[in-house]
């Protein structure tokens, strides 16, 4: 049985519980390509994810996602290179209104 429709190219690289807590935060996840592209995405937008599924990132020819993470409002993300380069960001939630 298929679950997710995925094209010849596209292949399930992890997979992310999202516990029921967790959608009633003010939660986001926070995505890290290859390539060092990086996008926060309202949890929210995960609730109810139709048959064929929600895009959450676009990503180029050779570019990988490497990690997604859950992130709450207040917390520090530092990314870190292999070389020691390394950038702090506080995460802020937009509130609507």
């Amino acid at each position: 049985m298929n679950f997710l429709s995925l094209g010849d190219k596209e292949r399930v690289t992890s997979v992310l519980a999202m516990p029921k807590e967790v959608k009633s935060m003010k939660t986001a996840l926070i995505m890290l390509t290859k390539e060092g592209v990086v996008k926060k995405v309202s949890a929210d937008s995960f609730k109810d994810v139709r048959r064929s599924g929600i895009i959450a990132i676009k990503l180029q020819n050779a570019d990988e996602l490497m990690a997604v993470k859950f992130v709450n409002p207040g917390d520090s993300v530092i990314l870190a290179t292999q070389g020691g380069q390394s950038i702090r960001s506080k995460n802020q939630i937009k509130r609507d209104g």
